[in-house]
């Protein structure tokens, strides 16, 4: 039985990839990459919805690299998605030859996306990946070059889809028996303006930020000081309850006893120590200014 690796994020064309090499009689491992952008509760759900094996990657170290210096650029926001895809295309190759698979398959759609997938980012993406003719895009390959992988699935079994609208992908759902899939919206993060703007302050005032930053971006309000100090408030009781679980050694936390004030971090560079003193005094005072007024004198020690 031909054996294909499938690139499996959980929404309905990676579903319906997987579906369409089912029905062919092809093998199918399916693997999702794990990074602070790109949650894969999806990727387990609909693996195990499906029967297929799944394997899971820690994607962080490339992608935190990647936005540091896409080589093609970024989208819309700080979306580097043709050197995104080419990365994982080249790991999913490397597993391919390791473990005596024929071919990588993925869920990609010509002209879904306007920055990654038309057909000449598609070419691109292969050609950087370094697994030019292994790769088998089953919903739009009889728009694409005939590839290697087609000597295991003939084209008249494959599907010409193309363009943003979702019908066709709607149609063929019904067809499978598949229900209740995600809906549209690629959810990475880093196509997100909100979540961007918090990030290209990260690069600016911290170079050599990591995978706890990027965590702590995702909750609370967030405020530099000094060179490259960093203060997050929570803004709930949920963020206030997550904040303490995201503290590291060397920091500093203000635990709120009282719902009336924010919990906060504060993370002191060696490059403030100096001015550690002042950093904690204009800390207290954000915090102050974000709690519920009224508060007299409130008394704000750090842990």
């Amino acid at each position: 039985m031909p054996k294909s690796i499938l690139l499996f994020s959980g929404g309905l064309d990676s579903i319906l990839a997987a579906k369409i090499l089912e029905k062919n009689d092809i093998k199918v491992l399916a693997i999702t990459f794990d990074s602070p952008f790109f949650s894969i509760n999806n990727a387990k759900i609909w693996s195990k919805k499906l029967g297929l094996d799944l394997k899971i990657i820690n994607f962080s170290n490339e992608i935190i690299s990647l936005i540091k210096n896409p080589p093609s650029g970024f989208g819309k926001n700080l979306n580097p998605c043709i050197d995104c895809h080419a990365s994982m295309i080249k790991k999913a190759g490397e597993i391919m030859e390791k473990e005596n698979f024929d071919f990588i398959s993925t869920g990609e759609v010509v002209g879904e996306r306007p920055f990654s997938q038309t057909r000449q980012s598609l070419e691109r993406v292969e050609k950087n990946s370094e697994y030019v003719g292994k790769v088998l895009r089953p919903l739009s390959a009889k728009l694409l070059p005939e590839t290697e992988a087609e000597k295991f699935i003939t084209r008249d079994k494959l599907y010409d889809i193309s363009g943003r609208g979702r019908e066709k992908q709607f149609s063929l759902a019904k067809e499978f028996g598949i229900k209740d899939y995600p809906g549209p919206g690629g959810g990475c993060l880093l196509t997100e303006e909100g979540f961007c703007n918090k990030l290209n302050n990260l690069m600016q005032k911290k170079v050599n930020f990591d995978e706890n930053d990027l965590a702590l971006l995702k909750i609370g309000r967030h405020f530099y000081l000094g060179k490259e100090s960093q203060l997050i408030l929570g803004r709930n009781k949920e963020e206030n309850k997550d904040l303490k679980t995201k503290t590291q050694k060397g920091d500093l936390f203000f635990d709120s006893k009282a719902l009336a004030m924010p919990c906060a971090i504060l993370r002191i560079s060696k490059k403030d120590l100096e001015n550690a003193e002042a950093i904690k005094q204009e800390s207290r005072e954000k915090i102050i200014s974000f709690s519920k007024k009224g508060l007299q004198n409130p008394r704000i020690d750090f842990l």
